[in-house]
């Protein structure tokens, strides 16, 4: 049985860019399933309902922002994994409970895959936050 991959991004905008760089021999799906991390997770599991858990392979891709200064603009960056951020948990001013999982790993094969085809991608750790940070104290906060 062949695998399907799951290519969600927030707007079709994101997604438009990768539609004519898939080779047809790979079982693709690519599906905007909005802006944050709730209305991604609630849309991306909606799509997923269907599908084989063991057959899936799922990829987000999006333009984000970066709290890490020495990374330049528009540089393509693999997530090694995803840490849960707030910067009311940095300041101490709110906690997440001590069974909430706040760092996933991301799937090391699927990762390897994508760093051996995209070799100048930089494979970092990102930072997975309920809002958009407006102000750079707070940005700093989360990005130690």
């Amino acid at each position: 049985m062949s695998r399907t991959l799951y290519i969600f991004g927030a707007v079709e905008e994101e997604l438009t860019p990768l539609r004519s760089h898939i080779p047809n021999s790979i079982s693709a799906v690519l599906h905007p399933v909005g802006i944050g991390s709730i209305a991604g997770a609630i849309a991306a599991t909606a799509i997923l309902t269907s599908a084989s858990p063991n057959q899936a392979q799922v990829i987000f891709v999006g333009s984000i922002g970066s709290y890490d200064r020495t990374v330049a603009l528009l540089s393509l960056v693999l997530a090694k994994e995803s840490v849960f951020a707030d910067p009311t948990i940095a300041t101490g001013q709110s906690f997440l409970p001590p069974l909430t999982n706040a760092r996933l790993l991301s799937n090391h094969e699927l990762t390897a895959s994508l760093h051996s085809a995209l070799p100048t991608a930089l494979l970092e750790p990102i930072a997975t936050t309920p809002s958009i940070t407006r102000d750079e104290k707070q940005g700093e906060l989360l990005s130690r």
